[in-house]
């Protein structure tokens, strides 16, 4: 098991610059969109192998691995572009808000996940305490690591298609802004002049 998963962080670490490259070329939302179809194309292999499928069940898990690296650093640059349009909005700054509820909903995805997954297993019949469980708990087992949160991830890709933060309008945000805090900067400045009308009279 430690060897599948090293193999299954490693390939995700070294395709992480190939899914940066793509989404230079046709933005993050579409690329996440391939991520998310890459990874479950992979995992309705999982499966179909058996016991003596040993490099067969590798080679997936590095191929379903690959994927990580879109779904894990791509997202966050998209909430960062989220970020960007609320302060171009309300004129405040509160990345860390965001990224405290991104954490939180992250962890509680998780939670739940997880939650679901060692209950439902249990309703199937699988018990890990056992040398050998039946074939229906084993699929069941199988289906719930692969193919059923592949599935559930494919329901956010027609509002990751319509993704409306394009990478055009998140440069013209970027500008904005920059605009704006120059603009501020300069006000700041004229008003600490002595003269101005500020404590420095």
């Amino acid at each position: 098991y430690a060897i599948f998963i090293l193999a299954y962080y490693l390939s995700s670490s070294a395709a992480i610059p190939a899914w940066l490259a793509i989404s230079r070329r046709i933005g993050k939302h579409k690329t996440v969109v391939i991520g998310i179809l890459w990874l479950s194309l992979w995992s309705a292999f999982i499966p179909l192998l058996g016991p003596g499928d040993y490099w067969v069940f590798f080679a997936v898990m590095m191929l379903k691995g690959s994927a990580v690296g879109a779904l894990v650093f791509l997202p966050a640059s998209m909430a960062a572009d989220v970020v960007d349009l609320d302060t171009l909005r309300t004129g405040e700054q509160r990345t860390g808000l965001y990224f405290s509820l991104w954490g939180m909903v992250n962890k509680a995805a998780v939670a739940l996940g997880v939650f679901i997954a060692t209950n439902a297993v249990v309703i199937f019949g699988f018990d890990p305490t056992l040398e050998e469980n039946t074939e229906t708990a084993k699929l069941a087992l199988a289906c719930l690591y692969s193919i059923i949160p592949a599935a559930l991830a494919c329901v956010a890709l027609p509002l990751l298609w319509k993704y409306p933060l394009s990478r055009d309008r998140q440069e013209r945000m970027r500008r904005h802004i920059e605009r704006r805090d120059r603009r501020r900067a300069a006000g700041f400045a004229a008003e600490a002049e002595p003269g101005a009308g500020t404590l420095l009279d």
